[in-house]
């Protein structure tokens, strides 16, 4: 990782946490990039679920790149189809690097704990 990426990554966690005061000129550039990257994963979202898996649905953002993770349910994933939707359409999509896994028994398990807490911390409906 670059010292360019790491600065970008304090400077969006800064912003994330609500840092006050006038944004620098990197600050807003910033800003831009992340919308830019909402609107990405929006339309790599939308190619998922029209051309890979009708019950796909994204599970994780990581790394500098804006990288995004989904879920496909192993009942409706045909891997040939994966494989082929994705290569044919990574271009023009610009998705630079992509993987099909199965989940770990651990990644499974965060994940429920983590539904879990979020189903608590919900206010109860009146």
């Amino acid at each position: 990782m670059s010292a360019e990426e790491e600065a970008a990554g304090g400077a969006a966690a800064a912003v994330a946490a609500g840092a006050s005061g006038d944004r620098s000129a990197f600050e807003r550039e910033r800003a831009v990039e992340e919308r830019a990257t909402d609107a990405h994963h929006a339309e790599i979202a939308a190619f998922v679920r029209a051309e890979v898996c009708a019950s796909a649905r994204p599970i994780e953002r990581f790394g500098f790149a804006g990288g995004i993770a989904f879920m496909l349910p192993k009942a409706d994933v045909c891997v040939s189809h994966v494989f082929n939707m994705m290569e044919r359409h990574k271009a023009s999509l610009g998705v630079q690097d992509w993987s099909l896994q199965q989940s770990s028994l651990e990644e499974v398990f965060v994940r429920i704990t983590q539904e879990a807490e979020d189903d608590e911390s919900e206010p109860a409906p009146y």
